[in-house]
């Protein structure tokens, strides 16, 4: 009877500590369908930048990082590919490595047009200053208005730069007269172009757990 109650127990160990193990193995080492394989800090596989903005928003991160260390990254992507967008979102941040290793202050800024989705996934060592309730602030006033007028580069500039400057503790929450002004006008608004393009950067090895927020429209 003790044996046969130690053989039940060995086996119960087994399975709390195997099956969890696998299944963690497992859900890291899958990749999305179609994810983009270069690594830049504007990624746009899904056709939605132009030249200039590419050039803007590359410039203005690594700018961002030499002053600061932290790495923010635009990905535009086909697809989920089945994913939700908060779990593709962690993929990428970990699988990328954005961020320094020793800091883990990566934030990645993605948009999945098909989908209708957008994420602001935050690392680890960011979450306690570009908080889940900042960051969803950034996607439903900076961003989500202008993907609603269809103007996914504009939604995307401002949400970058929404991002830079809650980084940098300068960005504050419209009010609700400010946000019914700039839906009045927003059908006027219009980016300048400029030309150049955007280069590769290398994660630092940061970290991601899931910290940030998510919209649709």
């Amino acid at each position: 009877m003790i044996a046969t109650f130690h053989c039940l127990l060995q086996r119960m160990f087994l399975v709390c500590v195997f099956v969890p193990f696998v299944w963690v193995t497992t859900a890291f080492a899958q990749t999305p369908i179609d994810a983009p394989e270069d690594q830049f800090w504007v990624t746009d596989q899904a056709g939605v930048l132009g030249i200039a903005a590419v050039k803007s928003l590359t410039d203005n991160a690594k700018a961002f990082e030499a002053q600061t260390t932290n790495q923010v990254v635009v990905v535009t992507v086909n697809s989920l590919a089945g994913w939700t967008v908060e779990r593709y979102g962690r993929w990428l941040g970990n699988t990328w490595g954005i961020g320094q290793a020793d800091q883990d202050n990566g934030v990645v800024l993605l948009v999945a047009p098909n989908d209708r989705r957008v994420r602001i996934e935050v690392g680890r060592g960011l979450e306690r200053t570009l908080t889940d309730k900042t960051a969803q602030s950034i996607i439903d006033h900076e961003i989500l208005p202008r993907f609603r007028d269809d103007d996914l580069q504009g939604g995307i500039v401002a949400g970058h730069q929404a991002i830079l400057q809650a980084l940098g503790g300068e960005y504050r929450e419209p009010t609700d007269w400010e946000s019914f002004l700039f839906l009045l006008l927003l059908p006027f608004f219009a980016i300048g172009r400029f030309f150049g393009f955007g280069g590769g950067f290398i994660g630092g090895g940061g970290s991601f757990g899931g910290g940030g927020a998510s919209g649709s429209w």
